[in-house]
């Protein structure tokens, strides 16, 4: 009901693009996480890098306009290494990342990377669900779906969203918030997607399963093939996408427009031209509020405030995705699944559905 309120009240008017990063979501300070078994976490900034493994002040990350690179440059004693630059010390960190992952699920049969989506507060905050919750919800469910000879792993990613509190009946706020998604959190997406390709390709396994919910699944899709290229250089659209034997891609309720995958088989700098090791699956509501953006009349629609037309299959665009799979990706699978949740978006009640315990009882 409370977005409901919201859509009526959001004036259609463009305003300023944020020139701040104070609604970015940090992740220096982590103590306190509890452990769970077969299960790994990556957090990365706004800009992708990765955040080292000790405790850096999220005061000081926030002072660095929430940029590990600007504070690394203002504060290297904060990371104590030997390498010669911010580069070096991030490729040091991806190699002893993927050396744990790898180590740890060495005796797991599938792998499972989850991706959050826009405004997922680090910690429990009023108005918000944090990813950890979400991700906890979503492990317990593939572990009950999965056959006793099946061991899974779990990559839980988190990236810098943003965050801001709260729609309500201010129209300002309301289109404030629609502009950070805009204008902020989609291109962080973009940009996380591509700079993690190294650590998703390098993870060594035979069924690499990508599970992203919301604008997640925006750093899911430009991870694994060269989505919105325009928000990233030249040099991260060249990087090697994901080549394990099965890379099972799930979008859940996804915050993005179906002319992304206009370029699906242009993979790194390589264009795919013949059987795909990729299959795709999409959970789609035409009823999900926080896509539709509209409520009968009311409200800027799918395609104002970042194009978010495939999540809530505006005007056809699951049915024409599937049309550009079967006569210009013929060799790459495509499972579509509508689901009846109502007005929801939470993922809690995507992965709670026939249709993705249907897609679950699939991967085996």
């Amino acid at each position: 009901m409370r977005f409901i309120l919201l859509i009526l009240l959001v004036p259609f008017i463009a305003a300023a693009q944020p020139t701040d990063y104070s609604n970015s979501v940090l992740y220096g300070e982590r103590n306190g996480l509890a452990e769970l078994p077969d299960t790994y976490r990556i957090f990365v900034d706004r800009n992708g890098d990765l955040y080292p493994g000790q405790t850096l002040p999220d005061s000081l990350v926030s002072a660095a306009d929430a940029s590990l690179a600007k504070l690394y440059e203002r504060r290297p004693d904060l990371f104590p290494t030997a390498q010669p630059s911010f580069a070096a010390y991030q490729d040091s960190l991806l190699q002893a990342n993927l050396h744990v992952i790898n180590r740890l699920a060495a005796n797991n049969t599938d792998v499972f990377a989850f991706v959050h989506g826009f405004r997922k507060p680090f910690r429990p905050v009023a108005g918000g669900r944090t990813a950890q919750s979400e991700y906890l919800l979503l492990q317990q469910r593939i572990r009950n779906a999965a056959p006793d000879t099946t061991r899974p792993f779990f990559i839980e990613i988190y990236w810098d969203a943003t965050y801001d509190c709260c729609f309500g009946f201010k129209a300002k706020q309301n289109r404030a918030l629609f502009q950070l998604f805009e204008l902020q959190a989609q291109r962080h997406a973009s940009v996380a997607g591509y700079r993690l390709r190294p650590l998703l390709a390098g993870i060594t396994t035979d069924k690499l399963h990508l599970i992203g919910h919301s604008l997640g699944t925006r750093l899911v899709v430009t991870a694994a093939f060269n989505a919105y290229a325009d928000d990233v250089a030249q040099e991260l659209r060249a990087e090697a996408t994901p080549g394990q034997p099965l890379v099972d891609i799930c979008l859940i309720g996804p915050a993005i427009a179906g002319s992304a995958f206009e370029h699906y088989y242009l993979r790194g700098n390589k264009e795919l031209s013949n059987q795909d090791n990729y299959h795709l699956s999409i959970f789609y509501n035409r009823k999900d509020f926080v896509l539709k953006k509209r409520v009968f009349i009311f409200g800027p629609g799918p395609r104002r405030y970042g194009d978010t037309s495939l999540g809530a299959d505006r005007r056809r665009s699951v049915a024409k995705l599937s049309e550009l799979f079967s006569e210009v990706y013929p060799g790459s699978g495509l499972s579509p699944y509508r689901v009846s949740i109502g007005k929801s978006h939470a993922l809690r009640h995507y992965s709670g559905t026939e249709e993705f315990r249907t897609y679950l009882g699939g991967l085996w």
